[in-house]
């Protein structure tokens, strides 16, 4: 099953992930932002608005690494000269990780949400069809053990850009590591974003904000009269939200997955849960059918809290299900990874979502 990044794993375009054409020329390496450049062999260095430049180090958990506080984009990174300190990421299935890395740090308080989006500087970049960027958060002891809370991102073959965005659950300095599962240094380009929903102004890490459809903590909603999937909806915090009718409390949605060569992005759904509620969702085909059960499942079904806990999620007689009761309710996410060998074509399918009060 592929890594999910929170929300963050969270998906995944350079402005908005509502323009699904923005999101085909990221995927395919995109635009590259003229940084001025990075020398090759140099430390790595951010590139703040002032002008002014900042290293970054190459161990996590040194007291001289430069902080970001807010919002920064283009940050030039330049690994070429650093040692992979972090060959594997035992936490995340031993993910082999043997270029050398970069890290930076992030002071955050408990709430605090986040999108982090790393892409290879073509322009300065020694050897950029060789590089396999990934990128991940460890806590302030430099564990990778959070890779076990989905805080990675590795959807994408060589030479494409990785996301993940996710809410900080606590307090406290956390770094990310700029990685590749290639060997060898490179040149990449970080954006830290730090969207504020509730603003007016759509932003990066956002899947809508004050349009039609988007409902209140900026999510696109998928309903009665709306039900095809909307966006880029990769992770919790783009995660569609799904708005049951009231006399049924059931609702059949259209979606597809795939399509995009290299990149193994998940699709998430949203769904509140009240107490002692029962959530069940089933697979249908791209015409509504019952699963089959032939074969191996084309999808996996994960459920999981707000807190990135696995909730639930199982495979019955060859199909893909959920169906959990709660105690205690709140919002739920529905997470939907392709498990076919071929990811490149998109897969049509629909969700079958119910919950009994």
């Amino acid at each position: 099953m592929r890594t999910l990044a929170c929300f963050v794993l969270v998906a995944l375009a350079g402005c908005s992930l509502a323009d699904p054409e923005l999101f085909r020329r990221l995927a395919d390496g995109g635009e590259t932002p003229d940084t001025g450049g990075v020398d090759a062999g140099m430390d790595a260095v951010v590139e703040e608005d002032s002008g002014t430049t900042q290293p970054a180090v190459d161990r996590c958990g040194t007291d001289d690494v430069f902080v970001i506080t807010d919002t920064m984009e283009n940050i030039a990174i330049d690994t070429t000269a650093f040692v992979n300190d972090v060959g594997s990421l035992t936490g995340c299935g031993n993910l082999s990780t043997p270029g050398p890395e970069g890290f930076f740090a992030v002071d955050v308080t408990e709430g605090e949400e986040w999108h982090f989006h790393l892409r290879v500087d073509e322009a300065n970049d020694p050897d950029p069809t060789s590089r396999n960027p990934t990128l991940y958060v460890f806590n302030a002891s430099c564990s990778s053990t959070m890779c076990a809370d989905d805080l990675l991102a590795n959807f994408c073959d060589a030479q494409q850009d990785e996301h993940f965005a996710f809410t900080f659950e606590t307090s406290g300095r956390f770094f990310i590591g700029i990685d590749d599962t290639n060997r060898g240094g490179g040149a990449y380009l970080l954006d830290a974003i730090r969207p504020n929903c509730g603003n007016g102004v759509p932003e990066h890490g956002e899947a809508c904000e004050g349009q039609a459809g988007c409902s209140s903590d900026c999510r696109w909603m998928v309903t009665e009269d709306s039900r095809e999937e909307q966006g880029f909806n990769f992770n919790f915090k783009e995660a569609n939200r799904i708005v049951l009718p009231v006399a049924t409390n059931e609702l059949e949605v259209i979606a597809d997955i795939g399509g995009f060569e290299g990149c193994g992005y998940p699709d998430v759904f949203a769904v509140d849960i009240p107490d002692g509620g029962r959530l069940e969702v089933e697979q249908r085909d791209g015409s509504g059918s019952p699963c089959s059960g032939v074969g191996s499942p084309d999808l996996t079904l994960t459920l999981r809290n707000a807190n990135n806990d696995n909730r639930g999620g199982d495979v019955v007689s060859g199909c893909p299900v959920i169906d959990e009761t709660f105690a205690t309710g709140g919002l739920f996410f529905v997470v939907v990874e392709d498990e076919r060998p071929d990811i490149s074509r998109a897969l049509n399918y629909r969700l079958n979502f119910r919950v009994t009060p």
